[in-house]
């Protein structure tokens, strides 16, 4: 599958310390390689929304849409915030 980011996450990727950043590497290298979604561990589809995904990283919950073959990064906040502010 296709991985692109959208702005937001870019900014909150900026926010992030450097053991976050190097778990995303390895997960984003994951995700160019499954079939679907599904397939990866700690992913959840949310209710209410057609495409919205989020995947559990520790203490951080990263938020996604996946449209046909392509995955769109669009937040990567604490699992306090990523409901308030995704999708």
């Amino acid at each position: 599958m296709e991985v692109l980011f959208l702005r937001s996450f870019e900014r909150d990727l900026a926010k992030a310390d450097a053991a976050v950043k190097r778990k995303l590497i390895v997960l984003i290298a994951t995700m160019e390689q499954v079939e679907h979604v599904t397939d990866l561990a700690q992913v959840k589809k949310l209710k209410g929304h057609k495409d919205a995904y989020r995947l559990r990283m520790g203490r951080f919950r990263l938020g996604f849409f996946v449209e046909d073959r392509t995955i769109l990064l669009a937040r990567l906040l604490d699992r306090k915030e990523i409901y308030r502010f995704f999708p």
